[in-house]
């Protein structure tokens, strides 16, 4: 599988995170005598923790960012900014990937980008400055603004190791093919062509 393959594949995991927290939103924060009261659990939180989780139990680096987030923590880096305004600037697109360098090693930077839709609204919708239920001022986005981006980060240096390992495996396989090749030769060659002649030679020297 190629670099862009697992990312894409991991982003696509994320999202199903966010999406699952959103859908059973009310459900979460519904009591059992039907009175609604917000537990604190939402999308974002949700996805923020487990990619910090699988963050810190792995290589990989994924993040939730905005270039204005509520939390500073998830401010966009300068590769996330560029995919940011990519995003802004052809609402068709739906990844953006780069290389750069972080914390002193080369990484694959992955990127997709978070869309307003329905479950996004009570919280980042109209009226602008309205206190939200998780306590922040709403933004008054609208259905397919940019809201963020999902950030992943690959190490290159793991996935350059398992290039060459591939790569070794097939050389080996190979030459395993080709030496193969070369004995059915020589045994077809042997019986059809050296055994036959053998068996003629002495007529010919008879002659």
């Amino acid at each position: 599988m190629c670099i862009r393959d697992r990312a894409y594949i991991l982003s696509q995991e994320m999202s199903a995170v966010w999406d699952f927290i959103s859908v059973n939103q009310y459900r979460i924060n519904t009591d059992s005598d039907g009175s609604h009261h917000f537990k604190g659990l939402h999308c974002s939180i949700a996805a923020t923790s487990v990619a910090a989780l699988f963050s810190d139990r792995t290589d990989y680096i994924i993040r939730y960012v905005s270039e204005t987030p509520r939390n500073t923590l998830n401010i966009s880096d300068e590769t996330e900014s560029e995919a940011l305004a990519a995003f802004r600037g052809d609402k068709n697109l739906t990844e953006y990937t780069s290389y750069s360098s972080m914390n002193g090693a080369n990484y694959y930077r992955y990127v997709i980008p978070l869309k307003m839709n329905e479950g996004c609204v009570s919280c980042h919708g109209a009226p602008v400055g309205e206190i939200d239920e998780t306590g922040y001022p709403k933004e008054g986005l609208e259905i397919g603004d940019i809201v963020g981006a999902a950030s992943i980060s690959i190490p290159l240096e793991m996935h350059q190791a398992a290039l060459t390992d591939r790569i070794a495996t097939q050389a080996v396989q190979l030459f395993l093919a080709f030496a193969a090749c070369l004995l059915v030769v020589y045994a077809t060659v042997t019986h059809y062509v050296v055994r036959r002649l053998e068996k003629i030679e002495p007529y010919i020297r008879d002659v």
